[in-house]
């Protein structure tokens, strides 16, 4: 759907492709009104609709930040050049349905796997729906319940371009997992079928944001897009979000946060959230280093610039100090032979994972200063980066460069 341009143009827009759900019930509209007021810089949403609508435009070039569940279609815009920095700023959810007749007796459960187990036992009929994220959540539940749900009560709908699930599951007198929002809304028909079991939060389904890269798009707003990005994770958008739509279908927010809403809804100005960080694996001493900890290791500032081009400065510990530290093998030459196997995987808090090789952190193979850092000019990171981010220099692009870490685990390739 593209959208008309404003009479007047703003001084600062940003533009952006948005998956139809967050258009259809307001809650990106309110976003957007939120960011125009907070800085100044009109939202034009230039593309809304399914993700494989959205992902050919934005190719297109004149969108400058894209919006859809996690997804293959976004990790390859990704892979592809289009987009970069991905990052988790909401999630929505999925509900378990059946027949009136509620033949496994789960109406009420709030307990996805319980339920599932339920349905396993008496041979229920379950629709899986052609979504690979009602596919993935679903997986995500039978998997580690080592539940099985009886093949020949089962079907799988391979194409389902007219959302025909809640028909032929009725049909069926069938259980099947479908979206709460359109269920609730009527948006998809729902033939019939009931609300079964809700609540339970491995039904959630996380959506990605991403900026476009100014190598592949070349006339993208980056500065305006990254603004954005920011605001959507910021904790008081995080804390809206846990809010928005309460009351409207049931006494549940129409989408929730990635982030705990519990942390203060303005920006922090002087001391980060207190964190720490833990360094496992195959190193001979674990570490679990508070902030305070960390502050009274030997420290380091490295310049860098940012995608705009503007220098920087962060300080804080090198990664190859705190490795030290750990008892991995980067003293004396112990590297050649079997260690080069290892393996450095960086966690952040919201899943986010950087790998490096160990080897990347030995001064024998390479003399160069990757950071763990605590401060930016001159001040603690605030709640968005902090309270450690990994700085990685002379790295054409920022993709290691994560946010909120909280772990370093060294492993070994098989």
């Amino acid at each position: 759907m593209l959208a008309a341009a404003p009479a007047t143009q703003p001084s600062r827009v940003v533009r952006v492709a948005v998956i139809g759900g967050m258009s259809d019930t307001g809650f990106f509209d309110g976003i957007a009104q939120r960011f125009e007021q907070s800085t100044g810089i009109h939202v034009d949403v230039v593309a809304t609709g399914p993700r494989d609508g959205i992902a050919p435009v934005f190719k297109r070039g004149g969108i400058d930040l894209i919006t859809m569940h996690a997804s293959d279609t976004i990790i390859n815009l990704v892979a592809d050049g289009w987009a970069m920095d991905p990052q988790p700023w909401a999630k929505n959810d999925m509900i378990l349905v059946g027949p009136a007749s509620d033949p496994a007796g789960i109406k009420g459960m709030t307990d996805a796997a319980g339920a599932l187990k339920k349905i396993a036992a008496t041979k229920s009929t379950f629709v899986i729906h052609s979504s690979l994220g009602a596919q993935e959540v679903l997986r995500d539940i039978l998997q580690p319940n080592e539940i099985e749900l009886d093949p020949q009560h089962t079907t799988i709908l391979w194409d389902d371009k007219q959302r025909q699930v809640l028909k032929i599951a009725a049909q069926k007198q069938a259980y099947t997992l479908i979206g709460r929002i359109p269920f609730l809304s009527g948006k998809i028909p729902n033939d019939g079928m009931r609300p079964m079991v809700q609540g339970d939060e491995r039904f959630r389904r996380p959506f990605v944001v991403a900026m476009a890269n100014p190598s592949r798009i070349i006339d993208a707003h980056l500065a305006e897009a990254r603004e954005l990005a920011k605001f959507l994770r910021d904790p008081a958008t995080q804390k809206w979000i846990s809010e928005f739509g309460e009351g409207r279908f049931d006494d549940r927010p129409l989408f929730f946060p990635v982030l705990s809403v519990a942390a203060p809804t303005t920006k922090p100005t002087s001391k980060p959230i207190t964190n720490s960080l833990v360094v496992a694996g195959e190193i001979k001493n674990p570490l679990d280093l508070s902030l305070d900890a960390l502050s009274k290791l030997p420290q380091r500032e490295l310049h860098v610039k940012d995608r705009d081009g503007k220098e920087q400065t962060y300080s804080g510990v090198l990664v190859r100090d705190v490795l030290k530290l750990a008892g991995a093998p980067l003293e004396n030459h112990q590297m050649p032979g079997s260690n080069l196997a290892l393996y450095v995987v960086a966690e952040a808090a919201d899943g986010y994972k950087a790998v490096f090789a160990l080897a990347e952190f030995d001064d024998d193979f390479r003399d160069r200063a990757i950071l763990l850092a605590t401060t930016k000019d001159g001040e603690p990171l605030d709640a968005i980066e902090g309270p450690i981010r990994l700085i990685v220099p002379d790295e054409t692009r920022p993709a290691r460069w994560g946010r909120e870490i909280v772990a370093l685990r060294v492993e070994r390739a098989q």
